[in-house]
C-alpha cells in the first residue's frame, strides 16, 4: 500500500522530471537564458509553498485531532468505572489505542512545529557533560526496572550553543528507543566529546541491530522496520534529525544486526575564540 508520503515523494520527483524537460525545450528552443532562469524561479517557488502547504495542514489537523482524542479519553475513564469485569479487557484496549493515537498526533505537530520555528530556538551555552549527567538521572530508574545498565562519560569543556530542551529531547528519544530494543542484562551507554570543530554526543547500546537493509531510511517520516514488534510511531528518529539540522549539525547510525547500534549526534562546539 502507497503511503501519504510515498505519494508526496512521488509527486516531487515527477515535478523535477517534468521541469528538467520544460527547461531543455527552452534551451533548444533558443529562449533567453534569463526567461529560463526566471521560469524555474517560479516553478520553484511553487513547490514550496506546496511544501510549506501540506506542512502547515499536517500542524492544523493534529492540533484539531488534539480535542477530540482528550474528549474520548475522558468518557472512556468514565466508562470504565461502570462497565462490568468482562467489558474492562475492550476499555484498556482502548485506552491503549488512544494512547497511541495521542503520541502520533503530538509527534506530527511537534514536526511541522519545527519546520516553522527553526529560528525560534532557545539558545544558550549548554556545558554537553551536565546534560548528559542530567539526563542519565532521568532514565536509570527505568534502565534498571528494565534489567539495562545504563552508563555516561563526557570529556571536560564540551561546548554548544543551542535549545537545551529539544537537545535533551533527542537524547531521551535516543535512550527511549535504545531500551526498547536491548534485552534484560545487556547495556546503554552516553558519550560526550570532541571531534574536530564538533562536539559528538553518542548513544550505544548492545541491543538487536538495525538491519543492513533499513539504515538509509531510518531517520525517515514514519518510517519503521517491518516485524520488529516494537510499537511507534515511526517519527521519533525524524524528529531527532530535523533538531539536529536545526542546531547546524547531524545525526548518524551505525548498527550490526545482534551486537547493536551507535547513533551519533554531531553539533558544533561554541567558539571560545
Amino acid at each position: 500500500m502507497v503511503s501519504v508520503m510515498d505519494a508526496i515523494s512521488f509527486a516531487v520527483a515527477l515535478f523535477f522530471f517534468a521541469l528538467g524537460c520544460i527547461v531543455e525545450k527552452l534551451i533548444h528552443s533558443g529562449a533567453d537564458i534569463e526567461d529560463v532562469e526566471a521560469r524555474v524561479t517560479e516553478r520553484m517557488g511553487e513547490i514550496t509553498s506546496t511544501y510549506e502547504a501540506q506542512a502547515k495542514f499536517l500542524a492544523d489537523i493534529s492540533h484539531e485531532l488534539q480535542t477530540p482524542i482528550a474528549i474520548l479519553r475522558g468518557n472512556v475513564e468514565v466508562l470504565g468505572q461502570c462497565v462490568p469485569p468482562e467489558a474492562r479487557v475492550a476499555v484498556r484496549v482502548i485506552n491503549a489505542t488512544l494512547d497511541s493515537m495521542a503520541r502520533l498526533v503530538n509527534s506530527i505537530l511537534e514536526s511541522a512545529r519545527l519546520k516553522f520555528s527553526k529560528n525560534k530556538f532557545y539558545k544558550t551555552d549548554i556545558v554537553v557533560g551536565i546534560l548528559l549527567e542530567e539526563v542519565y538521572e532521568d532514565c536509570f530508574i527505568l534502565g534498571e526496572d528494565r534489567g539495562v545498565h545504563l552508563s555516561f562519560s563526557s570529556e571536560k569543556d564540551v561546548v554548544v550553543v543551542g535549545d537545551r530542551d529539544k537537545l535533551k529531547e533527542v537524547l531521551l528519544n535516543l535512550i527511549s528507543n535504545a531500551l526498547k530494543h536491548t534485552e534484560r542484562g545487556g547495556a546503554i551507554s552516553l558519550l560526550a566529546r570532541r571531534a574536530a570543530d564538533f562536539a559528538e554526543i553518542i548513544v550505544e547500546d548492545t541491543g538487536c541491530g538495525i538491519p543492513p537493509e533499513n539504515l538509509a531510511d531510518i531517520f525517515e517520516r514514519f518510517y519503521r522496520i517491518d516485524g520488529d514488534g516494537i510499537a511507534g510511531t515511526g517519527i521519533g528518529l525524524y524528529l531527532c534529525r530535523q533538531i539536529a539540522e536545526a542546531h547546524d549539525g547531524m545525526i548518524t547510525v551505525e548498527s550490526e544486526l545482534g551486537k547493536g547500534s551507535r547513533f551519533t549526534v554531531r553539533i558544533p562546539l561554541k567558539d571560545l575564540v
